[in-house]
């Protein structure tokens, strides 16, 4: 029975264009535009700061006239975009609205969208690590378990800081499709996420399947891809790790690995969100609060929450729509550094998700076996189901079903590091973890009760325990 699965469900919205319906087009529809805005409002406790003046001002003017050439905007603050405060906007968040609702114009806008932002806190990040000018920029990554320069690292990494996420409207696992080149999502037969690196990666309708990409948030694993629903939340920045990392990442990483750097407590009050609309009735709200809770002891609390009204439809019954969209997420991170040697640090993570699954795509019916006389209606049916037409949108399922998951994750861990010289430190990172999911689907794409799957429950449980001890003697770093 050939198949299409149904193109990706539409992700998240970015900050300059409608929100791209299909994950992995990695571009706007082709059909059903109608000139829909997109809105994101931003804050965050602090303002923007002053402006940077030099070859940093000589950068921002060189990127805003690319900008501005390619992009024809206008914004709604009634104000026009000039290159100070037209780049400050497209930073910190204030509202746009978009001239036109040709498909080259908004490819146009989406790129822009993912080039001006990099390239500007790219710019920040060599601020904020005090690199010389005449040295460019200074990326800090994790890649090899310990804070090296990014340039010095002797592998291929995809690095991007959580407010490059942020505009490029990634919200989940799957949007990095969008900002990580080689990288792939897609979805199994019964809703298992499989990921992959430069075509590398383990296609298994198992939820209990081992990866051959595997994710981390802080270093603590998902050891399976239906864990990763929640990591992309409140990040300092992501890490993708292209090859084989088996050295210092384990047996599941052949393809490579994916490292979620979370934002940690600060030492002051701090506070902040996004909130997004975009097509389909889709709210995206994020926010977070951060300080001290003593002179050792500092917290971090995020929550994300995402709705959206069903995108399918169904080609037999029109007004019939699937895809609707019901996501908590919740991150607790406390530090505390009892002593001058020691620092431990607590994370409590947990999601739970009722959206409806994704209805496939009929093309025709091709019997993989002899019909006989008990199987005749079935044929009869199949061959009689309307094949789906050439809008991604456009599905069918049985009628009345009840598609919606119940899939719920919780993951404790902790993180202590303690000093027993000043060249050896010895890392612990314990961790617990448990899923359990049941994704009804119906994964024939017609109206006949077929092959419905009403259940499909799941529950993984997984307890890890790492001790790392790593140092430097001269010019060499151990581990």
């Amino acid at each position: 029975m050939p198949l299409r699965q149904s193109e990706h469900e539409p992700s998240g919205t970015s900050a300059f264009a409608p929100i791209p319906k299909y994950r992995n087009q990695g571009g706007l529809p082709k059909s059903d535009f109608r000139g829909s805005q997109v809105w994101r409002l931003r804050f965050r406790s602090s303002p923007a700061g002053p402006r940077r003046s030099g070859k940093s001002s000589v950068i921002r003017r060189l990127w805003w006239d690319l900008f501005s050439a390619i992009c024809p905007f206008k914004s709604t603050v009634k104000r026009p975009l000039d290159r100070e405060t037209g780049y400050s906007q497209t930073l910190y968040g204030e509202e746009y609205r978009m001239l036109g609702g040709k498909t080259l114009l908004l490819s146009s806008a989406a790129m822009c969208a993912a080039l001006v932002p990099v390239s500007a806190l790219a710019q920040e990040a060599d601020d904020e690590n005090g690199a010389d000018e005449n040295r460019g920029t200074v990326i800090i990554v994790t890649a090899q378990k310990r804070a090296e320069n990014l340039a010095e690292v002797p592998m291929s990494i995809t690095a991007i800081t959580g407010e490059a996420l942020v505009t490029a409207g990634v919200s989940e696992a799957a949007d990095l499709v969008k900002v990580v080149p080689g990288f792939n999502y897609q979805q199994g037969a019964f809703g298992t996420p499989i990921l992959s690196i430069r075509g590398i990666g383990y296609a298994d309708n198992s939820a209990s399947a081992g990866p051959a990409v595997t994710a981390y948030v802080d270093q603590v694993a998902l050891p399976y891809s239906s864990m990763t629903r929640g990591a992309v939340l409140d990040l300092e920045r992501v890490e993708v790790l292209k090859g084989p990392q088996g050295t210092l990442f384990g047996m599941n990483s052949t393809g490579g690995a994916i490292n979620f750097i979370a934002a940690r407590p600060t030492d002051q009050l701090e506070f902040g969100g996004t909130a997004t609309y975009g097509r389909f009735n889709e709210f995206n709200l994020e926010g977070f609060v951060s300080g001290p809770l003593g002179d050792t002891l500092a917290a971090r609390v995020a929550v994300q929450y995402e709705t959206r009204d069903g995108w399918q439809y169904s080609t037999t019954r029109p007004d019939d729509r699937l895809g609707k969209k019901d996501f908590l997420n919740g991150r607790l991170l406390v530090d505390w550094e009892p002593t001058d040697t020691l620092s431990l640090q607590f994370g409590v993570s947990a999601w739970r998700d009722r959206s409806e699954s994704q209805a496939a795509q009929f093309i025709q019916f091709t019997p993989a076996v002899p019909i006989t006389p008990l199987t005749q209606y079935i044929a009869d049916a199949m061959q009689a189901s309307p094949p789906a037409g050439d809008n991604p949108r456009e599905a069918d399922w049985d009628a009345g079903a009840d598609l919606r998951r119940d899939d719920e994750f919780y993951q404790l861990s902790l993180r202590a590091d303690l000093d027993l010289s000043d060249d050896i430190l010895l890392t612990s990172i314990t961790a617990w973890s448990e899923f359990d999911g049941n994704q009804p689907i119906d994964i024939d794409g017609t109206a006949f009760n077929n092959f419905l799957v009403a259940e499909h429950p799941t529950r993984i449980e997984t307890f890890s325990q790492e001790l790392r001890l790593s140092g430097s003697m001269g010019n060499v770093d151990w581990m």
